[in-house]
């Protein structure tokens, strides 16, 4: 590797992965969805002096998948675009069975955040997996060229 390799492999790493701090709140489906639930889902399905505070929970379960803990065995701060993605449709889909279940009042509150707790745990596991698989600079052989 010439004296511009370092520097050149360091731009291009930069260039695909994403600080995971961002993560799927930044999605802009995500955030299209969340918005959806307010204006058209919960004014036919939850009591209108609980929908703001429902809504904030929700938003703030999504707003938690950012504080996921940092390991250095299984995470480490940074994902790629595909992980989000992934992570992100995968919210969607949990979301939307909830909302075509037509579930109403307490039992939608307490589907809903359940269901943001496991999507948390779910993003969690693929931002290891691909800590593991793709970014480890251990397991891409870097180490023995320099």
């Amino acid at each position: 590797m010439g004296p511009w390799g370092l520097p050149l492999l360091v731009a291009t790493l930069a260039g695909c992965v994403f600080p995971a701090r961002g993560c799927v709140i930044c999605d802009p489906k995500v955030r299209e969805a969340l918005n959806s639930l307010e204006a058209d889902y919960l004014p036919g399905h939850l009591e209108a002096n609980h929908q703001k505070k429902v809504m904030e929970k929700i938003k703030q379960a999504v707003e938690d998948f950012k504080d996921l803990p940092i390991d250095e065995d299984s995470y480490m701060g940074v994902v790629d675009e595909a992980t989000l993605e992934k992570a992100s449709w995968s919210l969607l889909k949990d979301m939307k069975r909830i909302t075509d279940s037509d579930a109403k009042g307490e039992l939608f509150v307490k589907e809903m955040l359940w269901m943001l707790h496991l999507a948390k745990n779910t993003f969690a596991s693929y931002a290891a997996q691909f800590q593991k698989e793709a970014f480890c600079p251990n397991k891409c052989g870097l180490e023995e060229q320099f």
